[in-house]
């Protein structure tokens, strides 16, 4: 990511982008580190996929947090927002948002206090119908089901469009199988990833 620019070739004759990088404070080492690799690599990135594809019509899929806001005193949630402003601002054609608040089951990038905090998350989740977190393979799917499904967000006076996906809306995509390419997908493999998550 250092020599994004190096890598141009690689992002020609594509439509969709799909930006899932994060860090944390303490991963990267310093505010300054998480600030680079969470929103500067991101957005670089994301330049040069409209720059190399200027005639097309691009859709962007963001995997930002729950409570984004760019004016926050607190260093995640106003970089993940600073994020959506700045992708909001290149207009692309379409771009979502995905803003999940807990995610569970993170396998091998599980964190000690997120672990802790998931125990009470999955049982406020059961009686909150899906509002507080949300199982990573369930969200991956909803991130993919996106790309093939028109917008119910009304598209502005240039005809590009944003919309928000908070956990609830992330999860009934994920369940849907009126889908061309996911007519495979049954509610029981739904319910076994549902499961999963309530470990």
């Amino acid at each position: 990511f250092e020599k994004i620019e190096d890598f141009k070739e690689a992002f020609k004759g594509h439509t969709h982008m799909f930006s899932c990088l994060g860090s944390t404070r303490k991963q990267a080492g310093s505010a300054d580190n998480f600030y680079k690799i969470d929103h500067d690599y991101v957005i670089n990135a994301s330049k040069i996929f409209k720059e190399v594809n200027p005639d097309s019509k691009l859709h962007f899929i963001l995997l930002s947090a729950v409570g984004s806001n760019p004016k926050s005193s607190f260093l995640y949630v106003k970089t993940k927002g600073q994020i959506e402003e700045d992708l909001k601002d290149m207009k692309f054609s379409r771009l979502s948002i995905f803003r999940p608040g807990q995610l569970f089951n993170r396998g091998h990038d599980s964190r000690p206090l997120e672990n802790i905090s998931a125990f009470f998350a999955k049982g406020i989740n059961y009686i909150t119908f899906d509002r507080v977190g949300i199982s990573v393979d369930i969200l991956a799917k909803a991130m993919v089901r996106i790309t093939q499904v028109p917008s119910n967000e009304k598209p502005d006076d240039n005809g590009n469009v944003v919309e928000i996906l908070e956990n609830k809306a992330a999860c009934e995509l994920a369940k849907r199988t009126d889908i061309p390419g996911f007519e495979n997908d049954t509610e029981d493999q739904i319910e076994e990833s549902k499961k999963e998550e309530n470990k």
